[in-house]
């Protein structure tokens, strides 16, 4: 854990003050450093990302387009939560242009957290709280682990499981349910189609 300055909870400013190679989040004024990502984490991150970026991540050429797609960008969700979500996604008809700087203070339209070990309990618990209490439409888990994915919908009282996959089956999962993929294909394990 990296010292922060003072006893009792941590601010986004004193987050963001320190040096970013510390990868540091904190949610309800917790700060936690976020792990390093291991290979299986960085293939799913990628091949996920690639994915959706492909075919959401710009307009025009008979793709969907419309969407910003980003990894790893410092969001600020209050002045007590500053998270760092493996991808995250804004529509672009309610974000016309990324922000400069850091962190982004627009609460993302989709998030997508891949699980691990060190992390499953902040993932599961800790930030489906946050991303539903910010209004965050869509979280995604991705567990390379377990190969599977978890897709919550953003409901009034919480958030509902609208698809859970694993392995070869081809789904499709909101928001972005015009691309059919596997879970195995974003843990490389499949060729994609």
């Amino acid at each position: 854990m990296v010292s922060l300055p003072g006893p009792g909870r941590v601010t986004s400013a004193q987050v963001l003050a320190r040096p970013e190679e510390h990868r540091l989040e904190t949610i309800a004024g917790v700060a936690e450093e976020k792990a390093a990502p291991s290979s299986g984490h960085s293939l799913a991150q990628n091949q996920l990302g690639g994915l959706i970026g492909q075919s959401f991540g710009r307009q025009g050429g008979g793709r969907p387009g419309g969407w910003w797609i980003l990894t790893e960008a410092d969001l600020e969700l209050g002045e007590l939560d500053l998270v760092r979500p493996d991808l995250a996604g804004w529509r672009r008809e309610r974000l016309a242009a990324l922000p400069p700087g850091r962190p982004l203070r627009v609460v993302p339209d989709w998030v997508c957290e891949l699980v691990s070990p060190s992390n499953a309990r902040r993932d599961r618990v800790e930030k489906v709280r946050l991303y539903h209490r910010a209004g965050v439409g869509h979280y995604w888990l991705l567990s390379p682990e377990e190969a599977s994915l978890t897709v919550l919908r953003h409901e009034p009282d919480g958030y509902k499981v609208a698809l859970v996959a694993t392995g070869a089956e081809r789904i499709r999962a909101a928001p972005f349910d015009g691309l059919e993929f596997s879970v195995a294909e974003l843990l490389g394990e499949e060729p994609g189609t």
